[in-house]
Formats: structure tokens, sequence, C-alpha cells
């Protein structure tokens, strides 16, 4: 029904003022192809973007960190610090208040493998975060080759780059050269030279010229 009187209807700016949305993406790239709201009204829904990166990180959700409230309704606001909205969830209208958004991210864990290269190994792998040192390496053995490190696309891994994601590590071998030396003999009846190994143990059964083999 109509009023029976002059009536007089008055639109309150918690309706009509535009609310500022501020977005901290913590090392993060926003894409370029999108955009995030920068600003919204009460009746409007919103919804927030995934297309964030950052190099050695997961982007998990938005959080809450800050508020600013409308000081027309008594310094009240309809955000909560410490709430999380994930990528592309709808946030219904009906909010207001300046608000900031901060970018939360998860750490990259990463797989390093180590190839002994026809020698052994132990562990054979580890996992190394984002960032991080790479801890303790493990030393691979090989019977007759000394160890030259670990290697990365025929290039020597330098392990104070950044893990940037899941790698294999082949071992660089170098082949001991054999050393061998001349032992000479003096029988009553003749003399018999032999050449030994380095390192060769005189205990190891030797052959001379005049033996039966």
């Amino acid at each position: 029904d109509l009023p029976n009187a002059d009536l007089t209807l008055t639109a309150t700016s918690k309706v009509t003022n535009q609310y500022t949305l501020t977005y901290v993406l913590d090392g993060g790239t926003l894409d370029a192809s999108v955009t995030n709201p920068s600003k919204f009204k009460v009746n409007e829904a919103l919804t927030f973007t995934d297309k964030i990166t950052k190099t050695g990180y997961t982007f998990l959700y938005w959080e809450i960190t800050s508020v600013k409230a409308w000081s027309e309704d008594g310094n009240k606001t309809s955000w909560t610090v410490g709430a999380t909205y994930t990528a592309g969830e709808e946030v219904s209208a009906g909010n207001y208040g300046d608000v900031t958004l901060t970018a939360v991210w998860s750490v990259n864990p990463y797989i390093v493998t180590f190839n002994a290269n026809g020698g052994s190994v132990d562990p054979t792998h580890k996992e190394v975060t984002f960032d991080a040192n790479y801890g303790d390496l493990p030393t691979p053995t090989r019977d007759g080759y000394t160890f030259a490190g670990w290697y990365l696309n025929d290039t020597l891994f330098d392990f104070n780059n950044p893990i940037k994601n899941n790698i294999e590590l082949i071992a660089k071998w170098n082949k001991i050269e054999e050393i061998k030396y001349k032992v000479t003999y003096h029988f009553d009846d003749r003399i018999e030279e032999v050449f030994v190994l380095q390192n060769q143990k005189f205990t190891d059964k030797i052959y001379f010229s005049s033996d039966d083999k």
C-alpha cells in the first residue's frame, strides 16, 4: 500500500560508496591477463583470482590482514581479519569497508635423485625445499675410480643455486691409473722379474715365467 503521508527516502552512503581492495602479493606476480577487483560496492559479489605465481612456491589462498571500518556506521565493517578465501571462491554481496588481502604461499618440496653412474650410493634421493640448504650429500663409491662430483647436464652442479624443480644428478668418475712396480727375485739358479700393482698384497699369488700355470 502507498503511504498516506509524505515519505522522504535518503540513500545511505553505505550502499553507494565504493570500497577499496588492496592486495599484498608477498613476492608473487599477478598474471598480466587478469586483474583482481580493486573497488566494490556493498551490492556486488566478489571473486579473487588464482592467476598469481611465485618462484618456488604454491599459492594457497587470500587472507584478510587488515580492514578499515566504515565510519558512518559507527566504525563497522563486515570483513574479519584472519578470514581466508580460496581463489575462484565467490564472496557474496553485502560486504562493506576497505580491506587488505595478503597472498599466502607454501614452499615447494623437490626431489634430488642421485645417479651413481656405475657406482653405489646411499641414499639414492632426498627431498629439498626451495631456497633451502641441501644439507648433507651422499658420496658414491666405485671400485677403480675416484668420485669427481655431481653433475647436471654435463656441468658440475652448484649447490649454492636454489632448487626450482625435481632434478637428477649424475656422478662423474675418474679412473684410477694402475701403477705397476717391477720386483726382482734372486734365486740360486736364476733371477725372475715380475710386475705388481700398487697396493697389491704380497700374499697374493704371483706367477713366474718358469711356473706351470
